[in-house]
């Protein structure tokens, strides 16, 4: 009665009074003894979802993975109930990593295991691709899995939650954005420059699409962009696309940090390299960029003392 109790209270959102009742209800079944049923893993869940709404992520993550374990020792887990009860386990498990605090020793390795084995459940169930879900996992995934150096595993799911938010028509979106830019990273990473060019083009024409461009995140990707032409061997497409970034950096008012420097001092350097602007406005662009390692206390990087030298021979 008492464990009906809370999730009905679960469905209502009433999350304090689902721990209350989910407490007296646990008390009951340790007084009965005996292995625990179903209906204690069920109790859990609800318990589980209750801290993880009331911000308690590491409680939340301690009483689902309780409930797992009931549920494996039932043989309950290749079910649909048991794939979304392993994909909160996932989503707990990295929540608890970001928080520095409480169980901040969650590493990332085992995040992965746990967002994999949320992957293969999903998938068996027919829940991950093409669902709503399944994008934010495998990203979740992808993203983990660059963190640790897997950068091939972690292109496999970028591409997988792209694949995902095109059949449902979802990938002009924020995820689709953070999707394909983290693709276009994790392909920079395994050295495939048009690859990963392709990817941040895209997020681009999404950002543009949707009139958000004009951002700082819109800024982000183009300073992306022209880094990879750099690469790729188009300065001159590189200087616009920089140019680009500035524009909107300046006119929002946050043309600062590390990041905007970085920017500003491999612009000046294009400038002097294509003779493609005078020595007054190459120096003054890098000394922009010097000032902005100053401000943001990076005077003493590697960057900065090569603009030095550049700024030098001007």
């Amino acid at each position: 009665q008492l464990m009906l109790s809370a999730e009905q209270l679960v469905q209502a959102g009433r999350w304090e009074h689902v721990l209350a009742k989910g407490m007296s209800a646990l008390s009951l079944l340790d007084e009965a003894g005996g292995s625990p049923p179903l209906g204690r893993g069920r109790l859990l869940v609800a318990m589980g979802t209750a801290h993880e709404k009331l911000g308690s992520r590491g409680e939340a993550l301690q009483a689902y993975r309780e409930a797992r374990a009931i549920f494996e020792a039932k043989g309950k887990m290749a079910s649909k109930n048991g794939a979304i009860l392993q994909m909160s386990i996932a989503f707990a498990c990295q929540s608890v990593r970001g928080l520095g605090g409480e169980g901040g020793a969650e590493d990332a390795v085992s995040a992965c295991a746990e967002f994999e084995r949320a992957c293969a459940l999903l998938r068996k169930e027919g829940l991950l691709d093409g669902s709503i879900k399944g994008p934010e996992v495998l990203h979740r995934a992808g993203c983990l899995k660059a963190e640790v150096g897997r950068y091939e595993d972690a292109v496999a799911d970028f591409r997988d939650a792209r694949a995902s938010l095109e059949q449902t028509n979802t990938l002009v979106s924020k995820l689709g954005v953070d999707v394909l830019e983290h693709l276009g990273d994790a392909l920079g990473e395994l050295g495939s420059t048009d690859g990963c060019v392709e990817a941040l083009e895209q997020a681009v024409a999404i950002l543009e699409k949707k009139n958000k461009l004009e951002s700082k995140r819109g800024a982000v990707l183009l300073i992306k962009v022209g880094d990879a032409l750099v690469e790729l061997g188009y300065p001159e497409d590189a200087v616009n696309t920089y140019f680009d970034a500035r524009d909107i950096l300046r006119a929002a008012g946050k043309l600062h940090g590390v990041e905007a420097a970085g920017m500003l001092a491999n612009l000046g350097s294009l400038q002097a390299e294509l003779n493609s602007a005078s020595r007054q406005d190459i120096r003054a662009t890098l000394s922009s960029a010097l000032e902005l390692y100053r401000q943001a206390g990076a005077e003493g990087t590697v960057e900065a003392a090569s603009l030095l030298a550049n700024l030098a021979t001007l």
